[in-house]
């Protein structure tokens, strides 16, 4: 094994000119995914520069819910969960969030989406999500959808901008920020100021509250071949309902505090990716009756705090001879974490587990048989260390065959690996074994046409029973999902371009959306730009989903005005949130939109 990561830690490849024109897709030139998007890793949708300038997010979850197959939802803290159920654990294995190629998976908690995906977004480039396993040269880490987030670089910014908005229920943020450079140095600076003002709730006489306010500061500097990199935010969130027996919160509070930096050396094909986070968590729930049950005693308050940090490191290089090319990389890292539970006062430890080490090396083969034909070969080997309680190994492997001429383009992709059980899931059963998948992608482009299948089948998935606790489930899981997609673009002149994407889904009625579409459409003409999208879905019972948003800008000279609507029907999906007393034996529910309707006004200013 020391042999193999020694020949490992270096890294990949790929071929120019010939692969550059297999993998040829259609999208908006001039954009800095061209250089950063993998096609062969899977299917991607990409949002470039120029899409996120149009739509003006306000924070990801207008991109979430539009990823194939999920429908956007929050917990009862409302964080974040693409597939909440109520009493069911956070999904280990269907999102991973990378930024500037790093992975950025805390132990506790999973996806550092439930921080960030819900604040100011102006300090990012352009997004790209891959579906259906993709390939290990992207994330190390298994997962079923990647999220990847590029930051704005200072070359490609060259100006100072201060801009602002105001929207429905007093919502406000305001935001600064400089960039200046060339390719070889440059740096570029951003902070922001977020006051989020949600809709709330009331059940019986109790206020349900979600609002958030924060602070953000990203910093990157680019010189030679050296990238750094910082995200700091801080924010006090009202956590909702949190976790409450009885729905009856007096003051529930998140205040989270999330460091990111990263020092990265990038040379041609080789990589060195280092990483560090640390996350400083408190929590706070107090009820005016009964707020949870713990060690067979009764608790009507509850303080939690949390401190973990990660290390890593990835070196990874491409290699390319002939007609073939061989991607190698080797990780390593470290999770540690502290967790403190007092309820009603009095302190109750966990299990002596609170450390995790993580090494693995991953190659990845690529064969041009011909200008037409590409078939790769992955293999992955990843080991997790729960220090006291099991050292997990993982075995991944990936095959793949791509077909593309002028108008034509077939990928297929088979995929064989594990999931194993979170942190937070060995806190209640330490005995709980990993999660085997297997799948198989089908991706077919025809002119402008996508279709997309994948069949996807798990055993020992994870979950829980009432007065049982979390089991590993020994019946197998099949899913078989569809979508159809179509991308039009029409340039006439420079700046009157023409964006339209539709998908059409039809995922298997156990991925809570059983059919639906998105349809984008982007429109921009001299200094005037129109977006607007309709997502329509119904879920497992039938019942229906309908949003849709609208943004129009105007540049002048020197800033720009906007307008935006989010939910402007006002006919989104509620989700539903139970509370159970098992002292009664009873349950409530309450339903609230994951998505309510908000409009905006904006104005940027830049010199």
């Amino acid at each position: 094994m020391k042999k193999i990561i020694l020949l490992i830690l270096t890294t990949i490849i790929v071929f120019s000119a010939d692969l550059n024109n297999l993998l040829n897709e259609l999208c908006v030139s001039d954009d800095l995914s061209q250089k950063t998007k993998k096609e062969n890793a899977g299917y991607v949708i990409v949002y470039t520069r120029e899409d996120l300038d149009n739509m003006k997010i306000l924070s990801l979850k207008e991109i979430l819910e539009q990823i194939p197959f999920f429908k956007y939802n929050e917990d009862s803290n409302a964080l974040i969960d693409l597939l909440y159920l109520p009493f069911q654990p956070k999904n280990p294995y269907m999102i991973k969030l990378i930024i500037n190629d790093n992975e950025v998976t805390l132990p506790i908690g999973g996806d550092v989406l439930q921080i960030i995906g819900q604040i100011t977004t102006k300090y990012i480039d352009h997004i790209e999500i891959y579906i259906g396993m993709p390939s290990f040269e992207i994330s190390q880490s298994p997962a079923w959808s990647i999220i990847k987030i590029y930051t704005k670089k200072g070359y490609r910014e060259n100006s100072n901008i201060l801009g602002g908005l105001i929207g429905s229920r007093k919502l406000n943020e305001e935001y600064i920020s400089s960039g200046f450079g060339n390719e070889n140095k440059s740096y570029y600076l951003f902070f922001a100021n977020d006051n989020i003002y949600r809709k709330n709730y009331t059940f019986n006489k109790y206020n349900l509250n979600r609002n958030i306010f924060g602070k953000t500061f990203v910093g990157s500097f680019d010189f030679n071949n050296f990238e750094l990199f910082s995200l700091i935010t801080k924010f006090k969130k009202n956590s909702f309902i949190g976790n409450s027996f009885t729905i009856s919160p007096i003051n529930n509070y998140i205040k989270p505090s999330y460091y990111l930096f990263n020092i990265n050396y990038k040379k041609n094909n080789f990589k060195i990716l280092t990483l560090f986070q640390y996350v400083d968590s408190k929590s706070y729930q107090k009820n005016d009756d009964i707020l949870g049950y713990y060690n067979n005693k009764i608790y009507y308050e509850s303080k939690n705090n949390l401190k973990q940090s990660t290390y890593s490191i990835k070196i990874s290089n491409k290699f390319t001879l002939n007609n073939s090319s061989l991607f190698l990389q080797g990780n390593l890292g470290k999770d540690l974490f502290n967790i403190q539970n007092y309820y009603d006062g009095i302190e109750y430890k966990l299990q002596n587990f609170n450390k995790i080490y993580k090494k693995s090396i991953g190659c990845e083969y690529t064969y041009l048989l011909n200008q037409n034909n590409l078939f790769t070969l992955s293999y992955n080997y990843k080991i997790d260390n729960y220090i006291n309680i099991k050292k997990f190994k993982n075995i991944s492997k990936k095959v793949g065959y791509i077909y593309n001429d002028k108008k034509f383009t077939f990928k297929t992709f088979y995929y064989q690996g594990s999931f194993i059980p979170t942190p937070e899931m060995i806190f209640i059963n330490k005995n709980l074994s990993k999660i085997d998948t297997k799948s198989y992608s089908f991706k077919a482009k025809y002119n402008k046409f996508y279709f997309l299948y994948t069949n996807t089948k798990m055993k020992n998935v994870i979950v829980n029973i009432p007065k049982i606790g979390l089991i590993n489930d020994s019946n197998y899981h099949k899913y078989n999902n569809y979508l159809i997609s179509y991308t039009y673009i029409k340039n006439k002149i420079k700046n009157n371009i023409r964006v339209w994407r539709a998908y059409i889904q039809i995922p298997h009625k156990k991925m809570i959306i059983s059919n639906g579409f998105t349809n984008n459409f982007f429109f921009n003409k001299d200094v005037w730009s129109f977006y607007t999208s309709l997502i329509y879905y119904k879920n497992n019972l039938n019942q229906e989903n309908i949003n849709l948003n609208t943004t129009i800008s105007k540049k002048f000279k020197n800033f720009e005005v906007y307008f935006k609507g989010i939910n402007i029907l006002n006919k989104t999906l509620k989700t539903e949130y139970i509370s159970y007393n098992p002292l009664t034996n009873s349950l409530q529910t309450f339903k609230a939109e994951p998505i309510e309707r908000v409009f905006v006004g904006g104005i940027e200013w830049k010199f």
